[in-house]
């Protein structure tokens, strides 16, 4: 959203309200949503024993239910709205599993070679799993509505001191403009869940496929994890999780290697440029492939290798293969700058949560090595 729009009031008016949202001090009152949501989830798997899953799907499950209860309050997570399933049946569902199921019809619209081909036939519905598309989003979008209209009118609180509809309703642009306030709640999930359920999945896949690292991430998490066990809501705090640092070397070596956007949206010049010898004049289209940038050989030893330790100031990797200093931007999951993603803290919070809870509770092997 606010890595592609226009440098104007609205802009900053929206990163304004959203910084304070992100804000470290705000998202320390969603630590327990982020704890309990991925206990509860972790608590269903078990029940099941072993079974073959498909792992993103699983960090999907978690990332919906953390993400509708941190939007809209835990309480109103929970109100019922109906939505079309793939046999054209109605059902009632909670928004975490709308959201799942919107999430998963827009990925396969996205990926439908059609559009690439034709993408100026996007806003319309030409097959039957577009017109479900945006009847789901509308019944979601009707849904959030009526919550909103409930907290205004005071019959309606969310369960926790900063969800996201509260901070956004005490601003005026927001609560003037509902349409707005359900469209950044909603590319806020978007956005961030594909971030936050790409990179976790990836992690999850590269430790299964490096034991000795694994273990090394286990021998630093468990501790904390096992002191915690008689109330992981209230007992594992963030202060435990700041020691958890090979474990962060190892989330930002899963977003090095596979980049849940590869390449960025495409953005345009201001004034003319010249960039490494290259004339750009105004309004040239360019878009940044941070998977090329992120395996520079140029900046990184051997940049094909799961090497966490390359994160670590203390590791001969830290620099690059000619023993200088990396480039700042030789690193860039989250872009950088005016246009710095802001839910790289909300990511970095939900990441040193649901993680250790997870490797600690739940093995994972592949099915076909």
């Amino acid at each position: 959203m606010l890595t592609m729009c226009t440098f104007n009031s609205e802009y900053h008016a929206t990163r304004k309200v959203l910084s304070v949202a992100f804000f470290k001090q705000k998202l320390l009152t969603i630590t327990k949503i982020i704890k309990k949501e991925t206990i509860d989830v972790i608590k269903e798997f078990q029940q099941q024993g072993d079974h073959v899953i498909d792992i993103v799907e699983f960090w999907v499950d978690v990332q919906s239910r953390i993400f509708s209860s941190i939007a809209v309050g835990h309480n109103n997570a929970n109100v019922l709205i109906n939505f079309e399933q793939e046999d054209g049946s109605t059902k009632k569902n909670v928004i975490s599993q709308l959201l799942r199921f919107i999430f998963k019809d827009m990925m396969n619209r996205i990926g439908n070679p059609f559009f690439s081909i034709f993408p100026e036939l996007l806003p319309y519905a030409i097959f039957p799993s577009c017109r479900r598309l945006f009847h789901n989003i509308q019944s979601l979008r009707d849904g959030i509505r009526q919550i909103m209209d409930a907290r205004l009118k005071g019959e309606a609180k969310g369960s926790i001191d900063g969800d996201l509809l509260s901070i956004f309703l005490q601003d005026p642009m927001y609560r003037d403009d509902p349409e707005k306030t359900i469209d950044d709640l909603l590319i806020l999930f978007f956005a961030g869940n594909e971030t936050i359920k790409t990179s976790s999945a990836n992690t999850i896949c590269f430790l299964a496929q490096h034991p000795d690292i694994k273990a090394r991430v286990l021998a630093e998490i468990t501790p904390s994890i096992e002191k915690a066990a008689g109330n992981f809501v209230e007992d594992l705090t963030v202060e435990e999780t700041d020691d958890f640092t090979f474990l962060r070397y190892c989330w930002y070596e899963a977003l090095r290697l596979e980049p849940p956007a590869p390449i960025s949206i495409g953005s345009v010049f201001v004034k003319p440029v010249t960039i490494g010898g290259v004339q750009f004049d105004i309004d040239t289209v360019f878009s940044i492939n941070f998977y090329a940038v992120q395996r520079d050989p140029k900046e990184w030893i051997r940049p094909e290798e799961f090497a966490p330790e390359r994160f670590d100031p203390k590791s001969p990797m830290h620099l690059r293969p000619d023993g200088k200093p990396r480039n700042p931007f030789a690193f860039c999951p989250f872009f950088g700058g005016k246009r710095i993603c802001l839910g790289k803290t909300l990511a970095e919070f939900m990441i040193v949560f649901t993680l250790p809870l997870v490797l600690t509770h739940l093995d994972f092997e592949f099915e076909n090595p």
